[in-house]
């Protein structure tokens, strides 16, 4: 007995010092190596590569976590459909939102509202989904609606601005102006300076003619700001134009045409500032730099042949005049000007015919139906 105790001793011996010797068989990857390969993937922006691992990972166990994670993946490459029946057999909890999401992508917003309802639903309270359901609902065009569920998450949140902000596109979306305003000047008062509000507001007073509101809020919104653009700064010397603040209005022209050189509305501009000044010849300068680096641009076209008309030199105004009208301006000043410089060449017949042209335009304005009595008379 003993003999065979130390015989099997040693047999179990010498196989375990075989098994020593011989190289040992790689294990198979198992479910959660296949899931940290997808998330690694996932991290690298190797998203077909994170949905293969994640399906490997599938096949051997199952895992919402993963599942929810092969969805993320799906959604990344924008297979929509895909992501959606990947969601769908996660957590139910967190696979709404993004089912909603997919259907949003997809342009489906009244199935990205049905989800998010079911996410709510599921998960009441979820400040972010309701935000969204709000969302789809103004997409949806249901601003009344959007702007209840705006007002309510306010009230539960009277320090946040955001909501505030999100009121304030619906009032606009539906021609509420003056609660517009209101709704962002609150937002403004609790500290909100989020990129594009300061300019929003500016924006509202300018189209009411609030020339020193507007250029308040400008420069308040560029205070500070580094990355602020060529098309920013002409904003802000636009306004102070309005409000005839012609050198405020020029430091800052002159600080966006720095910033772009080929801005062609700056040169139109700093050339009417320098007609402000009575600098004709500046202001001429300027003008042709504009349509040097924009030919299209009506308005330096117009300025150019008034300029030319005060100096009696019709034939170069007509030239100004009948390219800014191929150009499609319909102002009543190109009009009149036009047929202005026709009556002053002694081409009356054109002038008729340009009045003409000007009054289907501009058919009741005083001072068309003054110049065609004008013509009339001179023609008798």
């Amino acid at each position: 007995m003993r003999t065979a105790v130390a015989w099997i001793v040693v047999v179990l011996a010498v196989g375990a010092v075989g098994a020593q010797d011989q190289p040992s068989k790689p294990k198979p990857p198992t479910a959660a190596d296949h899931a940290r390969a997808g998330n690694t993937a996932y991290r690298a922006g190797r998203y077909s590569q994170a949905v293969r691992s994640y399906e490997q990972a599938l096949k051997l166990e199952p895992s919402r976590a993963v599942q929810l994670n092969l969805g993320h993946a799906h959604l990344r490459l924008e297979q929509w459909d895909r992501a959606i029946r990947a969601y769908a057999r996660a957590e139910p909890a967190d696979a709404w939102s993004w089912i909603a999401e997919c259907h949003l992508r997809r342009g489906r917003v009244a199935e990205a509202e049905r989800a998010l309802t079911a996410h709510l639903t599921l998960t009441p309270g979820d400040a972010d989904a309701e935000a969204r359901r709000a969302t789809l609902l103004a997409r949806l065009g249901r601003h009344e609606s959007a702007l209840l569920a705006y007002r309510d998450k306010s009230r539960q949140h009277p320090d946040d601005p955001k909501w505030l902000r999100l009121i304030a596109q619906e009032l606009s979306a539906l021609g509420r102006a003056d609660e517009t305003m209101t709704a962002l000047e609150v937002a403004w008062r609790l500290g909100d300076r989020s990129n594009g509000l300061g300019r929003t507001l500016g924006d509202l007073c300018l189209s009411r003619d609030l020339y020193a509101e507007a250029a308040s809020y400008y420069e308040r919104a560029l205070a500070g700001r580094k990355d602020a653009s060529a098309e920013d700064w002409f904003r802000l010397g636009y306004t102070y134009f309005q409000a005839k603040s012609y050198v405020a209005a020029q430091r800052h022209f002159d600080r966006a045409a720095s910033l772009d050189p080929k801005h062609a509305n700056c040169r139109l501009y700093l050339g009417n500032v320098a007609l402000q000044k009575d600098d004709a010849k500046g202001a001429a300068a300027h003008f042709r730099a504009a349509l040097e680096r924009d030919p299209r641009l009506a308005d330096a076209h117009v300025a150019l042949g008034n300029l030319a008309l005060g100096d009696g030199d019709t034939a170069a105004a007509l030239k100004h005049y009948e390219r800014a009208v191929a150009l499609g301006d319909r102002t009543l000043a190109v009009h009149y000007n036009r047929v202005l410089a026709l009556e002053r060449a002694g081409r009356r017949d054109d002038a008729l015919a340009a009045l003409k042209v000007a009054l289907h335009a501009h058919p009741e304005n005083a001072r068309l139906l003054g110049l065609l009595k004008r013509l009339a008379r001179a023609g008798e």
